[in-house]
């Protein structure tokens, strides 16, 4: 699991400025390639490079992410950002190739990947199981995606959305897959392996409101906020107030919720965060407590 990034290679026999996979083979698996560029300046082949990734022999390119990478070279053709393949002896399984970009000429792949002259696509068709591009899919059960369904922070930090099409889109039986994504996760969420260097995940790792506890008279109204840690995208928030029987008497959606009681006693609040179809829940019991205003006293005070 590696992430490979902010690399940059240039010269008359540059290949790959992130990963070089040579004639002798190799394998990456969990990594993401990201923010490279290369310029192959010299020779009857220059420009033929890719920013990310070079394949010259038997790679094995598995769950990797392939994104934001560029080829420099503004003058030739043949070049991609994301990836360029002398042979059609690798193999590339759930693998994301995507918002590459390649200053020359498009290949016939745009900017993405491009490829030996010599290869048809009909060979190179079977070199892909179960990737994402955003350019037309090749290869048996890959699908099309963009940029936008990616964030992309710090320069390397890359997460998919929820709307990214690799959700459990990946092939669980092409390869023994790693028990562990790119952030040391469980590999597998969701029933299916996705597309990429990481599972999906949505990202709420704690959630909460405030104030946790509130003391208040009859008539007044408690107000709350969601507050919720570490998410991708923001989530939504359903609440729910219970009486001391436990029946539901209020509930609300929203980041806020205000809450006016209309009989004395204790009340729980509970709230849910829901994110890519993931929710996590916190509750408090007696959150609320209700007290009458009025003040008595007895004869003999």
């Amino acid at each position: 699991r590696c992430r490979i990034y902010n690399n940059h290679a240039t010269g008359d026999n540059v290949t790959g400025a992130g990963v070089y996979i040579g004639p002798k083979g190799g394998t990456i698996e969990n990594s993401l390639i990201c923010g490279n560029s290369a310029y192959r300046s010299g020779g009857s082949n220059r420009g033929e490079c890719g920013g990310g990734l070079h394949i010259e022999g038997p790679g094995k390119i598995y769950n990797c992410t392939i994104i934001s990478n560029e080829d420099t070279h503004s003058g030739h053709l043949g070049g991609a950002g994301g990836f360029y393949a002398d042979v059609a002896t690798f193999k590339m399984i759930n693998t994301a190739v995507v918002g590459n970009h390649c200053r020359g000429s498009i290949s016939r792949f745009g900017s993405a990947w491009s490829c030996n002259p010599s290869l048809s696509l009909s060979t190179l068709s079977n070199c892909f199981v179960n990737c994402a591009f955003d350019c037309e899919p090749i290869g048996l059960g890959s699908v099309k995606c963009d940029i936008s369904q990616f964030k992309i922070t710090d320069g390397n930090v890359v997460k998919a959305l929820p709307n990214y099409l690799g959700i459990n889109a990946g092939c669980d039986s092409a390869y023994s897959i790693s028990p562990l994504d790119l952030e040391g996760g469980s590999r597998v969420k969701g029933g299916t392996v996705d597309i990429g260097a990481q599972e999906f995940d949505s990202d709420i790792k704690s959630i909460a409101f405030s104030p946790v506890k509130s003391e208040i008279f009859l008539g007044e109204t408690v107000a709350y906020t969601a507050v919720a840690a570490d998410s991708v995208v923001s989530p939504s928030y359903n609440w729910s107030v219970t009486n001391a029987t436990g029946e539901v008497v209020y509930t609300a959606t929203g980041a806020k919720m205000e809450f006016t009681p209309e009989s004395y006693g204790s009340y729980g609040v509970a709230l849910t965060a829901t994110s890519g179809g993931e929710s996590m829940v916190y509750e408090v019991g007696g959150a609320v407590l209700v007290s009458s205003q009025k003040i008595y006293v007895s004869s003999d005070a």
